[in-house]
């Protein structure tokens, strides 16, 4: 397939440390995925805890896709030419995920690039609906 993935296991619950430190692309294949699971890290909004990582980080990877897992609905934090997603959980587990969950990915790589497509496998969505009576 001439792909390599990359990943770093988090080796306890909460941690400082990016998953995205330290990885080094090998120039032995041509497409480059990086498995990471932790928070982007959004000036202001996140405590820092539970592995942050930049969006700095994903640009400068030179992955063509980053594979972003913690956040249980879709998200995309692709950078530049280089393709970085959370999606999400394949149910919707609350309502605090709207309708951004209930999703797989397809993601599709060759010399013309990286592609993404959203594809819904959840069957529920939660919403909240406001009746006037």
């Amino acid at each position: 397939m001439d792909i390599t993935v990359y990943g770093k296991a988090n080796l306890s619950p909460q941690g400082s440390e990016s998953p995205l430190q330290g990885l080094v692309k090998t120039d032995e294949t041509a497409y480059h995925v990086a498995m990471a699971h932790g928070e982007i890290a959004i000036e202001g909004k996140l405590s820092g805890d539970y592995y942050p990582m930049k969006t700095k980080e994903i640009a400068e990877s030179g992955m063509n896709y980053v594979a972003l897992g913690h956040w249980h609905r879709y998200a995309d934090f692709s950078q530049g030419a280089v393709k970085a997603c959370y999606p999400g959980a394949p149910e919707t587990l609350s309502f605090e995920e709207g309708e951004d969950s209930g999703f797989v990915l397809l993601v599709s790589m060759d010399d013309s690039g990286t592609r993404i497509e959203k594809k819904r496998v959840g069957r529920y969505i939660w919403r909240t609906i406001d009746l006037v009576v």
